[in-house]
């Protein structure tokens, strides 16, 4: 039976858990870590994992909130440094979210359809439905302070940035199938969408005549 911590030891574990796993699953990916090696590095018993994380895709998830919260907070940082232009700031949002989802040791493997599998079967489907809400939650608040800034026209619909976002996402994680030229398609999807932006709202229609 797994000894009890104190509150103390246990956010002492809990930290070495997510420094363990993230260096863990970034160099070796999901599937290849083990909780004995998780458990053994934080220096407790196997069982006593499970009064920290159901399994090893939620501590998995864990570590990818975490890095996802840190993630927004420096791609802020980066638009704000940005001229308050449409094509500009979203060019860079899909591109910079893109380029951290390829190149980053630990999300890139966000981007394999197993460990996503694996998230979707192993996780409660509560738990993926919050994270996704409050991912969406995070890009629509920042597309309505452009507006009410006047960075993005007034008729500019925050939803539809977020989808074509969701949009390039799905061709990182389909590359295999879309094939080479996948990097291309977002870059250009960034851009159609930030044109459009600037253009504005297409001219109103004259009345037929009666």
């Amino acid at each position: 039976m797994p000894r009890a911590y104190t509150e103390a030891e246990q956010a002492a574990i809990r930290a070495r858990l997510l420094a363990e796993g993230e260096r863990r699953f970034a160099e070796h990916g999901l599937h290849a870590v083990t909780i004995r090696a998780l458990t053994q590095a934080a220096g407790i018993g196997k069982g006593s994992f499970y009064l920290f994380f159901d399994s090893k895709e939620a501590l998995f998830f864990a570590i990818q909130e975490h890095l996802e919260t840190r993630f927004k907070a420096e791609l802020q940082q980066e638009l704000e440094a940005l001229p308050p232009d449409p094509a500009a700031l979203i060019e860079h949002l899909v591109l910079a979210s893109m380029a951290r989802m390829e190149t980053h040791p630990f999300l890139h493997h966000l981007a394999d359809p197993e460990v996503l599998g694996a998230l979707m079967q192993r996780l409660p489907p509560a738990v993926l439905q919050a994270h996704r809400a409050s991912d969406q939650a995070w890009f629509l608040a920042l597309f309505r302070r452009w507006i009410e800034a006047g960075t993005l026209p007034e008729h500019t619909d925050p939803q539809q940035i977020f989808t074509v976002l969701a949009a390039t996402f799905t061709l990182a994680v389909n590359r295999e199938l879309v094939g080479p030229g996948w990097r291309d398609a977002a870059r250009l999807m960034a851009r159609g969408l930030a044109a459009e932006l600037a253009e504005g709202p297409p001219p109103a229609r004259s009345p037929a005549p009666g």
